[in-house]
């Protein structure tokens, strides 16, 4: 298996991730509730950074732009055309409640990124398929 391929299972194994601990925390007793969820904050942003990540490698194989932020990322991204407006503003909300979840605690900002990744994985899953669809060398 070349490393493309491997990243794209990556990103598959990652996303498929989500849902999971989701259903789990929706069916669990309500003692493991909270530490079901800060499991599900950690998988969120696991599969962010091997989202952003992809995004990084389509634009090098397709476009040629290289880029080492996140916020470059998606900021380049947007001008392919491929995500709209309203896609870039979730992504840059993505961004920001990453950034939350990783430098800061506070529990009330945990609870609000823990039900912001429903939308989350939405969006990662629906821009992976268009990147799928789109892919000029079927590099993702």
């Amino acid at each position: 298996m070349d490393q493309l391929s491997i990243k794209k299972q990556q990103l598959e194994d990652a996303l498929a991730s989500l849902p999971e601990i989701l259903a789990l925390v929706e069916n669990a007793p309500k003692i493991y509730v909270f530490p079901l969820q800060q499991a599900a904050i950690q998988r969120f942003e696991c599969c962010y950074d091997v989202f952003w990540k992809s995004i990084k490698t389509f634009l090098v194989r397709n476009y040629g732009i290289v880029i080492a932020s996140p916020r470059g990322v998606f900021s380049e991204f947007e001008k392919t055309e491929l995500i709209s407006s309203t896609e870039f503003t979730q992504l840059m909300k993505m961004n920001e409640d990453r950034n939350l979840s990783t430098h800061t605690y506070h529990e009330d900002t945990a609870m609000d990124i823990f039900c912001a990744i429903p939308t989350h994985y939405k969006l990662m899953r629906d821009l992976t398929t268009r990147m799928s669809n789109n892919n000029k060398e079927e590099q993702l």
